[in-house]
């Protein structure tokens, strides 16, 4: 049972399929960055923000 993957549900409309998207939010002053996955839910576009892990001093 610990091998089953557990799909995503929308919150709002229970959908359950996403178009999924990666990038990076800076912060404020640019002196971090987060890595991100977003699941965008396609039946109502609610966006679901999943954390990669924070990055110091990333500049571009």
């Amino acid at each position: 049972m610990a091998d089953q993957k557990v799909k995503p549900k929308c919150p709002l409309c229970n959908g359950e399929n996403f178009n999924k998207e990666e990038g990076k939010i800076d912060s404020k002053w640019g002196a971090t960055a987060h890595k991100v996955t977003l699941l965008i839910c396609n039946k109502c576009g609610n966006v679901l923000i999943f954390s990669e892990g924070r990055t110091l001093w990333d500049m571009d």
